[in-house]
């Protein structure tokens, strides 16, 4: 059985940490997610996620923030080692449900590539 443990070497925490990604300046959008993507090379990924007070009260917050937790941490090792991610939640999101939100992270993972060869394909 994988390790499938959110641990703090797995999370981007600092702000200089979010700011090295946004600087890289690749992104890919749809309407409900946005994500930032560094590639860094070498071993391990981070990722880290960003909701904003526009997605509603603290609770409307950490129940997305926890969603999407939960979809990267039950299949993180699908992603390439040395790849830093922001996820950012737009005011959308709220509207779907956690299928939904399942849908719409593995359809912006797909374009921005950063799953490895033998999981390009792989739909939850």
């Amino acid at each position: 059985m994988k390790n499938l443990r959110f641990t703090k070497e797995e999370r981007l925490r600092t702000p200089a940490d979010f700011k090295s990604v946004f600087n890289a300046k690749k992104s890919f959008a749809n309407q409900f997610l946005v994500i930032y993507v560094l590639r860094k090379g070498g071993e391990g990924r981070r990722i880290g996620f960003s909701v904003s007070r526009k997605i509603g009260k603290a609770v409307v917050r950490n129940k997305v923030r926890r969603r999407l937790r939960e979809i990267y941490r039950t299949h993180k090792y699908r992603f390439k080692s040395g790849t830093e991610l922001v996820v950012i939640a737009r005011p959308k999101i709220v509207e779907l449900n956690f299928e939904g939100i399942k849908r719409a992270f593995w359809a912006l993972c797909h374009r921005a590539k950063v799953l490895t060869k033998n999981d390009q394909d792989y739909t939850p």
